[in-house]
């Protein structure tokens, strides 16, 4: 991956069920919330090859990060 390629932004979006049909136990939305809202805070445990992640505004509802993924992240098709 060419420096241009890599210092250009990237964004990722996914849809996962919550509560779906015979999986216990089910988890409220506040408890959904606050996971979310630690992952968006710190993803360094959820996201494999995160190297370092600066906050730069959190203003309770909304948080935007960069991210710095490590050397040797491998892409994944």
């Amino acid at each position: 991956m060419g420096p241009a390629l890599a210092s250009m932004p990237k964004n990722f979006a996914a849809t996962r069920p919550v509560n779906p049909p015979g999986v216990e136990p089910k988890i409220t939305i506040e408890q959904l919330w606050g996971g979310l809202a630690k992952k968006a805070r710190n993803p360094k445990g959820y996201i494999p090859d995160v190297a370092s992640v600066s906050v730069l505004e959190d203003s309770g509802d909304k948080v935007w990060s960069q991210y710095t993924i490590a050397l040797s992240a491998k892409l994944h098709r």
